[in-house]
């Protein structure tokens, strides 16, 4: 053996093992999972986890296993747990399949639809060892902490929503592509509707919130083409007395209104409503977050950022928002234009946190309704055309281009239930604001501060204070 060549293998050896990564996708029955897994199987060669689990296999699931397929289940009792019987012969040997999946002893078990999953984690450890790529469809947050805590950074969450869970038509078209039956169907919809319940507190903790919402395939390959270059979520800053400022970015009737009452009345300690200029006369549905021209603090000047919305020019004291920081006081402004956020970014830098509140597409039909005496203005019409393009800000803001301008995103995702929406935001309000010092000489500090800032904006043509 040569030396040069020789060489060559020491200082191979000497290079750092290039690790594959794990990508786990969650979301409700019908969500895409499945579909966006295998986008990652055939164009960007991962390998699907295989889990075994009770349930019988579906006839569709039967086909692509017969076609060579690899569908990601494990049978733990014949081919397919008897999934080619008839529904009598399936019950009648569950209790035998859940005893056979008990006896395998796998480290990581959960129950889902009152079917047994679980998984070994050699397969795993044995592909990120070797650099490849793993895709896992699973929908348990014990199981994805344990999956976090073992693989750390090369481990990414997404979580996939598609519809309401509340819209049951979806699950009816769902079990008849499926071949299920009706009673199926409402109770697919009961366990969505309780999913979405339980874990949204928790979508804040998964790396990406995918939407699904577009009936249109090129969409989804294209995020998951970026997906798989994007690293995980950043962990926030956790100085002392960090001030952050929440900007709330969505479409009309999305849940802004909703989110600054929920702001207001929630008191000072976690984050001030920070009011906008508008170059217009107040209409009926403005609130505290609006000072408009003619109202008595309305200062258009004063305004170092301003842009253009539906016709008007809006404006953003980046000045007030200084002091605030300075004196740890977070805000949360409502602001839907991206070159107005990319501005916001490059000043305050890891102080944005930027949230996209996504509503459901009934939401249009509502809001023609509510406002059918005023749906011929300009204005109105304005506002139903975009709901047409209800998701384009979101995908623009996860692309490549909208990452690299303002960075991570959290997601809201606006159901219509208000407890629900109160939870999603104050849990990121919560994450964000980790190793605040709130003993008793900082908060009357704080306090302190907070009314000073209160006091420039009373006595506005509102009649009521903000913030309080």
């Amino acid at each position: 053996m040569n030396s040069s060549f020789k060489q060559s293998l020491v200082e191979k050896a000497k290079e750092e093992k290039k690790l594959g990564k794990l990508i786990i996708l969650a979301g409700p029955s019908g969500a895409g999972k499945s579909f966006m897994a295998d986008i990652l199987v055939d164009q960007f060669h991962f390998s699907l986890l295989n889990k075994y689990v009770t349930r019988p296999f579906r006839e569709t699931e039967i086909r692509n296993i017969n076609n060579g397929k690899n569908i990601g289940l494990k049978p733990v009792r014949g081919r397919f747990n008897d999934g080619e019987k008839e529904l009598d012969i399936q019950k009648q040997f569950s209790t035998a399949r859940k005893q056979a999946f008990k006896n395998l002893n796998l480290p990581l078990r959960y129950e889902n639809y009152e079917e047994l999953y679980g998984f070994s984690l050699d397969e795993i450890d044995n592909s990120i060892e070797h650099g490849r790529n793993v895709v896992a469809i699973i929908y348990n947050n014990r199981v994805i902490n344990k999956l976090k805590n073992i693989y750390g950074e090369n481990c990414q969450t997404c979580y996939i929503h598609r519809v309401d869970p509340n819209d049951i038509n979806y699950f009816l078209r769902m079990s008849q592509e499926r071949g299920s039956s009706t009673e199926d169907a409402l109770k697919r919809q009961q366990q969505a509707m309780n999913d979405f319940k339980r874990y949204a507190p928790t979508l804040v903790n998964y790396d990406h919130i995918i939407l699904n919402t577009e009936n249109n395939n090129q969409r989804l390959y294209q995020i998951t083409q970026h997906l798989v270059s994007m690293p995980n979520k950043k962990m926030p800053q956790t100085e002392n007395d960090s001030a952050k400022i929440y900007v709330i970015i969505s479409t009309p009737a999305a849940g802004k209104n909703a989110i600054t009452k929920m702001v207001n009345n929630q008191g000072c300690l976690d984050t001030l409503i920070m009011p906008k200029m508008a170059a217009r006369k107040r209409v009926e549905k403005d609130g505290e977050e609006m000072i408009c021209m003619g109202d008595t603090l309305y200062d258009m000047d004063a305004c170092d950022i301003q842009y253009i919305n539906y016709g008007t020019t809006y404006g953003i004291d980046t000045k007030e928002l200084e002091e605030r920081q300075k004196d740890g006081i977070s805000s949360t402004l409502i602001l839907s234009n991206i070159e107005a956020i990319q501005k916001l970014k490059q000043k305050f830098s890891t102080a944005l946190v930027p949230i996209y509140v996504h509503g459901s597409p009934h939401f249009k039909d509502d809001y023609i309704l509510q406002h059918q005496g005023d749906i011929d203005s300009p204005y109105y019409q304005q506002r139903i055309e975009d709901f047409d393009k209800a998701t384009e800000l979101y995908y623009e803001l996860f692309s490549a281009e909208g990452q690299n301008k303002i960075g991570d995103i959290e997601v809201i995702l606006n159901v219509g239930d208000s407890a629900d929406l109160e939870l999603q935001l104050n849990s990121i309000i919560d994450y964000y604001s980790k190793g605040r010092n709130w003993s008793k000489s900082n908060r009357i500090a704080y306090q302190n501060n907070v009314r000073k800032h209160q006091a420039k904006y009373r006595n506005t043509d509102t009649k009521e204070f903000l913030y309080e």
